[in-house]
This record gives C-alpha cells, sequence and structure tokens, in this order.
C-alpha cells in the first residue's frame, strides 16, 4: 500500500539481493534482560569457524532497530589470539522508495490499466506521477493510480532483505571459536499486569501477577535465559525509563505448580527477576508469564467520596498491605490490574481495572475496583467570609446518600491548599497531609449523613 491510495508492485527482474550468509552456527545460548518500557539488552553465544589472518563475517538474524553504538563482539576463549578490527552494523533494507531511487535514470518498464506496457527511463518519481523517456525520447507522464506495477530489468545490488551486522578479525587461531555477541534494542519490553478475583465474603481477593512480554525485534529468541528489571535507568540524551489483557483465565490449580517461576534478587537499586527455566521469545508474541506465585491476600473495602475530583461518584476501593502475613512480601512492579468476582452462576463479572505503582514490601496498595451504584455524594460549597486581607473562611457542606439496605461507612475526601486549619467540623478529622484531609462518615441503611465543616485560609 502506498500513499494517495494507489497500488504499485514493484518487480525487480536480473536482481542480485545480499542475503549475508550467516558463517556462524545458530545460537548456542541466548540471555535477555528485559526492561520496561520497550528496552532489552541481547547477549548470545555464536561458534565461528576461523582461519588464521583477516576474518570476515556476516549475521542477519538479528532486529531491525539495534542501537549501533551498544554492540559488542568479543571471543569467548583464545582471548589473545583474537583481535577485533571492525564491525558495521548494515540497516540500508530493501523497500519500494529505495528501489525507485536507486533506478532513476534507468530503464524500467510500467504497466498501467488496460495490460498496457510503457517502456523507457525512469526520468522522475512523484507522490502522483512516473516520467519516462522512451526510445524516441519522449517524455511520457504516467498517473500513479493507474499503475499495475513496474519492472527494472537492470541489476540491483547492495538491496539488503533485513539488516546485516559484519565484523572484522584477526586471527592467530585456525579453529572453531565461540564470540560473545551483546547489544540493545528498543524492540522487547515487559510490564506487569495483574488477575485479581475476589472471594464471595469481600475479604479475600487471589491475586496472580503476570510479567507480559511483547518481541517486536522481527527475529524468534528460542530456548532464551529472560531476566526482568524493574526500576528506573538512566539513559543518555533520554528520560528515565520508569516502569490488561486477560491472560491465564481458565487456570487450574493443578497447572500452576508446573509454570516457569522467576527468581527475585535486588541488584544496585533494582528488582530483578530470573526465569528458571528457558523459554521461546516468538517476533510479534505477546507472553505472559506468571512472575511469582499467585496468593490469596486480605483486603478491606472502603467507600471513597472525592466530591471536589469527581462530583456525585463514590469510589470502591479495595486495600491490603503489602506484608508477608496478609499480602504477597515482596516488591511488587508497577502495572494494571483487573478485579474480576465469580458469580453464583458462574459468570465471571469484571469489577474494574485499576493502574498500581510500584509497591515495596510494607506498602499499602489500594486498588479502585469502580463507583458505587447505590451510595452517591454531593458537595456544596455554603459560605465563603474574608476576614483580612490574607484571610478567609469557607464552609461546606458534604451529604452522602446511601440506598443500600446496609450500613455502609465512607472516606470524605478534601484537598486544601496552601496554610490552613479547620475552625468547626460536624465530624471527626484526619489530616494526612497538607493537601489531603479525611472524614469518616457512617451512613445507615437508606438514609443519608451530613457533613459540614468550616476552614480558615491564610
Amino acid at each position: 500500500m502506498m500513499p494517495n491510495k494507489w497500488f504499485i508492485n514493484i518487480i525487480v527482474l536480473m536482481i542480485f539481493i545480499i542475503s549475508s550468509l550467516i558463517n556462524a552456527e545458530e545460537r548456542s545460548k541466548v540471555s535477555i534482560t528485559i526492561y520496561k518500557n520497550n528496552l532489552a539488552v541481547i547477549k548470545e553465544i555464536r561458534k565461528f569457524d576461523l582461519k588464521k589472518g583477516i576474518c570476515e563475517f556476516n549475521i542477519s538474524d538479528i532486529p531491525d532497530n539495534i542501537d549501533p553504538t551498544s554492540i559488542l563482539v568479543r571471543p569467548v576463549e583464545n582471548i589473545r589470539d583474537i583481535q577485533l578490527l571492525e564491525k558495521e552494523y548494515n540497516y540500508n533494507v530493501i523497500n519500494s522508495k529505495d528501489i525507485l531511487e536507486n533506478n532513476i535514470g534507468k530503464d524500467a518498464e510500467i504497466s498501467v490499466q488496460g495490460d498496457k506496457v510503457l517502456k523507457g527511463k525512469l526520468m522522475k518519481s512523484t507522490e502522483r506521477e512516473f516520467i519516462i523517456k522512451d526510445n524516441l525520447e519522449n517524455l511520457i507522464i504516467i498517473d500513479k493510480n493507474k499503475v499495475v506495477n513496474i519492472a527494472f530489468p537492470s541489476e540491483n545490488e547492495n538491496l539488503l532483505t533485513k539488516p546485516v551486522l559484519k565484523f572484522v578479525v584477526n586471527s592467530a587461531v585456525a579453529k572453531k571459536i565461540e564470540f560473545s555477541i551483546s547489544y540493545f534494542t528498543e524492540s522487547i519490553g515487559w510490564k506487569a499486569a495483574y488477575l485479581a478475583f475476589l472471594q464471595d465474603d469481600e475479604k479475600v481477593m487471589e491475586i496472580f501477577p503476570f510479567a507480559v512480554i511483547n518481541n517486536e525485534t522481527g527475529i524468534n529468541y528460542n530456548n532464551s535465559e529472560i531476566k526482568l528489571i524493574s526500576g528506573e535507568i538512566k539513559r543518555a540524551g533520554r528520560e528515565p525509563i520508569i516502569g490488561p489483557r486477560a491472560m491465564g483465565m481458565g487456570l487450574r490449580k493443578e497447572a500452576i505448580a508446573t509454570v516457569p517461576r522467576f527468581e527475585e534478587k535486588e541488584i544496585f537499586e533494582y528488582y530483578s527477576y530470573t526465569l528458571d527455566k528457558k523459554t521461546d521469545l516468538l517476533r510479534k508474541c505477546i507472553k505472559d508469564i506468571l512472575l511469582m506465585p499467585a496468593k490469596k491476600v486480605n483486603v478491606s473495602k472502603k467507600y471513597i467520596y472525592d466530591g471536589a475530583r469527581n462530583g456525585e461518584k463514590v469510589l470502591v476501593n479495595f486495600n491490603f498491605k503489602n506484608t508477608k502475613p496478609g499480602g504477597f512480601g515482596s516488591p511488587l512492579p508497577s502495572g494494571d490490574i483487573g478485579i474480576f468476582k465469580t458469580e453464583n452462576d458462574n459468570f465471571l463479572v469484571l469489577l474494574g481495572q485499576y493502574h498500581i505503582n510500584a509497591a515495596p514490601v510494607g506498602k499499602e496498595v489500594n486498588l479502585q475496583a469502580g463507583v458505587a451504584f447505590d451510595i452517591k455524594g454531593q458537595r456544596i460549597q455554603k459560605e465563603i467570609t474574608k476576614i483580612s486581607r490574607t484571610e478567609r473562611e469557607e464552609v461546606f457542606q458534604i451529604t452522602i446518600k446511601n440506598s443500600k439496605n446496609t450500613k455502609e461507612n465512607v472516606t470524605v475526601v478534601e484537598h486544601p491548599y496552601g496554610e490552613w486549619k479547620i475552625i468547626e467540623s460536624s465530624h471527626e478529622y484526619f489530616k494526612k497531609d497538607v493537601q489531603n484531609l479525611e472524614f469518616k462518615l457512617q451512613v445507615n441503611p437508606s438514609s443519608e449523613e451530613t457533613l459540614i465543616y468550616k476552614i480558615r485560609y491564610k
């Protein structure tokens, strides 16, 4: 498909495309360190058949968008006998635009609608037309919308079907040698994704943490060792890298016990997760692997009303503390979480999706499930009084209406700013920090509760 809704099939006759024979055996070992936000460091081991003297090797099964400055090639053995002289990453991959540019001034055969073939030298190619010169020196303008295909009988050398890594060494030995080839690419990334299943009593939630790995390199990495890194890294000229799909909905408990697992380890200021088995990362494939064993955590259900931000909506939250008793007791990477509950008729209901920030051990994790249907709020500013040039008082009335047939506790959240002080309040309050103020309201069944408070700003 090309611009302006026109099609063109480019047939290259007598073409010589450099496919760069791989002068190495298949990878004998692959180790992939994957970061969030689409970055991975690849290290692979290959064997090369060296002769004494200057040897040149080409490898074509590599990603399209390697950072060339990160490529490192070095022998694993006989290190003193082998000297790396040169490395080159050629990413001039064949495409229709390059073919047209390479054949300006060369012979072309253009087939147009009506089975007509026009022959001549291609003089120019614009967005809308081709211009050719026939053997009588006539210039012919051809509308690209009428072109069926264009063929170039001339030779087209040095056209690559895929990127090629070439390196040159000076060897003092003649034998098969293992080389380590490493680079980083922006074509693989991972993220954490969680599936949470709320139990019937709504006091326990079973959570499955997954690592979701996406391989867009165009390369299959078979039988690879995998390490995931959670944390921020600094890259030259870039911002730090900061770190839902339905996965495993039919997982059985007996199947969970047999899946590969990650070993967690603290490294520098990051956390790493190393898979205990080798796995395949196929191109254009998203792989979900259980990041750590699923756990049942103790959750508390909370209704949160933030009228300044959410109007009448009362949010439903589930909280748990990330400790060993009652939680995971392991650092949880940031990621999306889907919260589900199974109804009595065996239907699985999605309660909500939410993004959680990274949660170290001991931190409280807040999960927002959705909006309460039977509980609504109303926030009204009743008064504003100027006390002095720099001081004023404001009075707010917040009403929570509970249409449920059960008594419910609702936390009202307010966001004062600057220097402030509560002068009067109909309910007890808790100052979380300078910008977050909480009130606890208990609302009886099928009734409403009203909070009135006065705040003074300086």
